[in-house]
């Protein structure tokens, strides 16, 4: 566990009491991370499931079209959209786990 401690000129250090809590996300039990890695888990599950259902709604919108143009359109941009969507979800994922790699922050993955 890690504690805030002051130097003073000469190099004393003031440490802290031990057993004091710190709080906040650096306090050493993880609750922070588990938040974070949860609530970021969650987020892309949700992105990743409404992407796919607007994919699916997409092509029964194309399939009912019936050759109207302008539904056919609309079907065609609703898939468009959903497809890239769900390539931006990929992408932040990626994007997000490359930033910790690099920075070596870890995120709680769960157990």
């Amino acid at each position: 566990m890690k504690y805030l401690a002051l130097t003073l000129p000469g190099g004393v250090e003031i440490v802290p009491p031990a057993n004091v809590p710190s709080g906040g996300f650096g306090d050493g039990s993880g609750t922070g991370n588990q938040i974070l890695g949860n609530a970021l888990q969650v987020s892309f599950f949700i992105a990743i499931i409404l992407a796919l259902f607007f994919i699916v709604f997409a092509g029964v919108q194309w399939i009912g079209s019936r050759g109207d143009k302008q539904k056919l359109e609309a079907a065609r941009n609703r898939l468009i959209y959903s497809i890239i969507g769900l390539v931006v979800v990929f992408l932040s994922v990626t994007i997000i786990n490359l930033f910790l790699f690099f920075f070596g922050a870890e995120v709680y993955q769960g157990e």
